[in-house]
């Protein structure tokens, strides 16, 4: 096509939306499952008494949908923080945390730690992440909970 080739692994600046596409793509079919769950919850009744009051179709997204389904939601975030902080075999398999370590994640981190028998330090970093990804699930949880709670 005549396009100049991309380094879709080797440069720094194309392997973490490399590694941000696998991960997309590897999550997205759990992510499409939970959501349709949640809206196939939202009551027919409460869209047919929000047009009955006159209510247009992004007026009905925005005041029934969302709400609606803001659980879903906030599962979806706290279990999406979840992966992409333990995501470990993406980077491992496919870069090893190259190139110059552009792609080195949490769990990468940690494991260079256990094989190089730096056990402590790598105890205490991922006690660190403990407390980083249960404060961010935290956050989540309150930013995405109803009002009525």
């Amino acid at each position: 096509m005549g396009l100049p080739p991309v380094a879709w692994l080797t440069s720094t600046a194309w392997a973490k939306p490399t590694l941000a596409l696998l991960f997309l793509w590897k999550t997205s079919g759990f992510a499409i499952i939970v959501m349709l769950a949640g809206l196939q919850a939202v009551p027919a009744e409460v869209y047919e008494a929000a047009a009955l009051d006159g209510a247009s179709r992004r007026r009905q997204f925005w005041s029934v949908t969302l709400p609606l389904v803001r659980r879903s939601i906030a599962f979806l975030v706290v279990v999406q923080t979840l992966a992409v902080f333990q995501m470990f075999a993406e980077p491992f398999v496919v870069t090893q945390g190259g190139p110059y370590g552009s792609t080195t994640t949490g769990g990468l981190y940690l494991y260079s730690h256990i094989t190089s028998s730096d056990l402590g330090t790598g105890a205490a970093d991922s006690f660190l992440l403990v407390l980083l990804v249960f404060a961010l699930s935290l956050v989540s949880v309150r930013l995405l909970r109803s009002r009525e709670e």
